[in-house]
């Protein structure tokens, strides 16, 4: 600290508590801006919300939601982007059983996988 102190922050007027304020307010920006850089691999259908009928989730496989529909029609709410490298399956009850996805992002629903 005593290091930045006489070099760095002498140049710029920064001394204690300001330095302490500044450093802070630096490390929050660069955690920010990276947050916002990478994208968002936290979801992946897991978000999905029935509003209507039954689903189960499950997510015990590596990269992979597994999605077990319960109900002939289920209605739920989540976000539709599929990640690269992750892969979404939707066990329905019949082939002429309905999954439908009111997708609840600002954004256009991707497919990067």
């Amino acid at each position: 600290m005593r290091l930045i102190q006489n070099g760095f922050a002498n140049n710029f007027g920064l001394v204690g508590k300001n330095l302490r304020r500044y450093l802070a307010t630096t490390a929050l920006t660069a955690t920010s801006i990276a947050a916002l850089a990478s994208p968002a691999f936290a979801d992946n259908w897991t978000d999905h919300v029935a509003d209507e009928g039954s689903i189960s989730i499950d997510t015990t496989q590596p990269n992979t939601t597994n999605i077990t529909q319960h109900t002939d029609f289920t209605k739920v709410h989540g976000d539709g982007d599929i990640n690269a490298g992750w892969t979404v399956n939707v066990a329905q009850p019949s082939s002429s059983s309905k999954y439908v996805l009111y997708d609840v992002e600002n954004d256009p629903t991707m497919i990067m996988g």
